[in-house]
């Protein structure tokens, strides 16, 4: 029993020794770790201006670790097309105006559309990131304010995107109104999670002419930030009646394709389907008979039978051709009148 109770202590010992390393290892594992992933968003900063003609100027501050996985860059994925509160399709107007580090240094980009959504890529193509790397997309956008409250005007915005495969440990976004505007008058709130979630794991203040707010949980992937500033009217102008009517024609122009073909059609009849306009009130029917045929023949053909109207209408040929000369004598009466008609031969056939 002493030998036994000897040989285990060293067992212990070195147990215990094995679970204070892999405590210390999990310690010190990074957070996406836990998540199973290989890099992360650290944090993402979205600050948004409002201008006065309508449009927003927003900055993306996106703070990339790769310390655990190397990569080039990143994808930021926007959606511009959505449905308005009449089931009409909305498409935002945007404009990329730069991608920079933190330090104001150019990084390289291209923009590209696919369906929905409008996709940036930033980085370098060239070398590998294999630590935090900071992005700042500033960008243009036009049609993200919504007019169509009787009370107020709205900006409803995913202020990160839902598109991350990679979850954001800290997400904060601001909103800049063009005038001061009193904290009883300014409408906030603010979502998180999934495409649809009404979670509200955030929270929001107003100071001034700012709305301020901060995701209180980290966001898993394709998991964002949205949210929602409602303010006074008269603040933001509202986009002129016929620029309104020029978006909607652009992003609802399937439905005008049958007033397209239409109008086209009727342009084609107007040029050159019409009938060649006549001075004369009655159009008079011109008739050439088939040549070297009869009109016998020519009717026979027509119902394959031989009727006195062929014969009549050959009878008439017959005068027409000089070859009978038909006379008008009073003997019988016919409509009031006596008439009768004698046929003289003229020449032979």
């Amino acid at each position: 029993m002493k030998n036994i109770h000897n040989n285990w202590l060293p067992r212990k010992a070195l147990l215990i020794t094995l679970g204070a390393i892999a405590a210390a290892l999990l310690l010190l594992t990074p957070k996406a770790s836990a998540y199973g992933f290989d890099w992360d968003i650290s944090s993402f900063d979205t600050d948004i201006t409002v201008r006065t003609d309508g449009s927003l100027l927003v900055k993306e501050t996106i703070v990339a670790d790769y310390s655990r996985e190397s990569h080039h860059g990143i994808y930021r994925t926007i959606p511009i097309v959505y449905g308005d509160a009449t089931y009409h399709t909305m498409k935002l107007r945007y404009n990329v105006v730069s991608v920079k580090d933190e330090f104001g240094s150019d990084w390289w980009y291209e923009t590209t559309r696919e369906g929905d959504y409008v996709k940036i890529k930033a980085g370098d193509p060239d070398v590998y990131q294999n630590s935090p790397t900071t992005f700042v997309l500033t960008y243009e956008i036009q049609r993200a304010i919504s007019f169509q409250f009787d009370d107020h005007d709205e900006i409803y915005w995913n202020a990160t995107g839902d598109e991350w495969d990679v979850p954001i440990l800290a997400a904060t976004a601001t909103i800049h109104f063009p005038s001061e505007i009193a904290a009883d008058e300014l409408r906030a709130t603010c979502f998180t999670g999934g495409y649809g979630s009404t979670e509200k794991a955030c929270e929001f203040a107003v100071q001034g002419s700012t709305a301020s707010f901060e995701a209180t949980r980290p966001l898993r992937e394709y998991e964002g930030l949205t949210i929602v500033g409602g303010f006074p009217k008269g603040i933001v102008q509202k986009p002129a009646f016929v620029q309104q009517v020029l978006w909607f024609l652009t992003d609802n122009w399937p439905y005008f394709l049958p007033l397209f073909v239409f109008a086209l059609l009727y342009y084609l009849w107007y040029t050159r389907g019409r009938d060649p306009q006549s001075n004369r009130d009655t159009v008079m029917p011109h008739y050439k008979p088939p040549k070297d045929i009869s009109p016998s023949e020519a009717g026979t053909i027509i119902d394959e039978k031989v009727d006195m109207h062929d014969l009549s209408a050959t009878i008439i040929d017959m005068a027409v051709r000089g070859y009978l000369k038909i006379i008008e004598t009073k003997k019988k009466k016919l409509f009031g009148e006596d008439f009768d008609y004698t046929f003289e031969k003229l020449k032979e056939f």
